[in-house]
């Protein structure tokens, strides 16, 4: 669910993605008159490529220098409210104060608002690709070594635009937003990428009062949500996305708890200084978040060359093993008596307390719960007699409690009967 609507929310596709499966050229007088007119014989219209509530995306071709546009117009008669307007001029002042690697090259923006169809149009660079969401939609699952040169390229360009001067945070990074062009050359199998849709920015020239909350629930970092993002966010978001990359899993269908994304049963599969790293961008507290882009990106080569032992995991994992280790077999045992699936409520502060050393065999023991149904019962039924004998007058004030209740009960039931009476 997205905290602001963007222009075509009802598209199936992203207002900035573009595939192959563009409806057939018509000519301009089959086009919307105003429209036509706007473009003022600069860009000519060849083909619509999506359509919204709120707009419509066109591919053209610019006059100038003959090469292929995205003309994406927003009908803001037709909007539910002029928040719409915001993101679109936004954008427009966003795309014309960058020009950065692995961002659609902006045109120029038109708009007039004083005719009875008050419209608004950003013309930039028209991207023959398609977005990250629509291969995860569509099955496709990406080799991990090719997950992680995608997540390398990705990161460039965050890492570019958040030492842009002024910064700019792109607070929406998702694979919706994400756009894939593959080459035709068969000895380049890992794509160019481009960062799409700069409706929600935040950064100094374009103020919005610091307290609008706009990006992607799942993909918003806590401090987001209350409208304080940071370039941290960014990687907030960005960490989420390579989890749905690894996993398949979208955010909406992982556990959370405290804020936390219980990310570790989705990545059984891979070794853990992966999970590791990825816990380390989701920390909840921006201060303690992963930032070092150089740091990050080492670690994906590394990753993409299948070497895992990195020291400052392997100290990261330590560090959390050594402070969760405490917690007894018996303790355990005890706890898990009622435990029948990972994503139950009451697992989550449980498996937050194991070790980070430990959660693959946990997750096994998930797995063959059924199995050892029996030990658990033994185990618990041990606890049980345990904690009376070390809490002897336990069985006293459980007497005590069902009296309080039974007493409840009583009155309750008098006060029914008095109303039926009076009445």
């Amino acid at each position: 669910m997205t905290a602001t609507s963007s222009v075509l929310e009802n598209s199936q596709q992203n207002t900035l993605e573009y595939t192959k499966q563009d409806i057939h050229k018509k000519p301009d007088s089959e086009f919307d008159p105003t429209l036509v007119e706007a473009l003022q014989g600069k860009y000519t219209l060849e083909r619509m490529i999506g359509e919204g509530a709120q707009g419509k995306v066109y591919k053209g071709t610019c006059q100038a220098d003959g090469k292929p546009v995205a003309i994406k117009q927003l009908r803001i008669t037709t909007a539910d409210n002029w928040r719409q307007y915001e993101l679109f001029e936004r954008e427009a002042k966003v795309l014309s104060s960058i020009n950065v690697p692995g961002t659609a090259k902006f045109y120029e923006a038109i708009q007039n608002l004083e005719t009875a169809n008050p419209f608004s149009i950003i013309i930039q660079e028209y991207i023959d690709g398609q977005s990250l969401q629509s291969y995860l939609n569509n099955g496709k699952r990406f080799k991990f070594e090719h997950v992680c040169q995608i997540l390398i390229k990705t990161l460039d360009i965050i890492k570019t635009l958040h030492q842009h001067e002024p910064q700019i945070i792109h607070r929406d990074i998702k694979p919706s937003n994400i756009i894939l062009k593959y080459s035709d050359k068969p000895n380049q199998p890992i794509p160019d990428v481009y960062i799409v849709d700069f409706g929600a920015v935040a950064n100094p020239q374009v103020q919005d009062g610091g307290s609008t909350v706009t990006g992607t629930y799942g993909y918003m970092a806590p401090e987001q949500l209350i409208g304080k993002p940071t370039a941290a966010s960014d990687i907030y978001s960005f960490a989420v996305m390579a989890v749905y990359l690894l996993s398949g899993t979208p955010p909406e269908n992982i556990a959370t708890h405290d804020l936390r994304l219980i990310i570790e049963p989705h990545l059984v599969h891979l070794p853990y200084e992966v999970t590791a790293f990825l816990k380390m961008m989701l920390e909840k507290a921006p201060h303690k978040r992963l930032l070092d882009y150089g740091r990050i990106r080492n670690t994906l080569e590394q990753f993409s060359n299948h070497q895992f032992k990195i020291d400052y995991l392997t100290e990261y994992i330590n560090f959390n093993t050594s402070t969760h280790s405490d917690t007894s077999t018996t303790q355990k045992h005890c706890t898990l008596e009622d435990i029948k699936s990972i994503d139950q409520c009451e697992n989550v502060a449980i498996w937050l307390d194991l070790p980070d050393a430990t959660p693959r065999k946990v997750h096994e023991e998930y797995q063959t719960m059924a199995k050892i149904d029996n030990q658990v019962l033994l185990h618990s039924k041990e606890c049980d007699i345990q904690s009376r004998e070390i809490y002897p007058e336990r069985d006293h004030y459980e007497l005590k409690f069902k009296s309080l209740r039974t007493l409840q009960f009583s009155i309750v039931a008098i006060m029914i009967l008095c109303f039926i009476f009076y009445d």
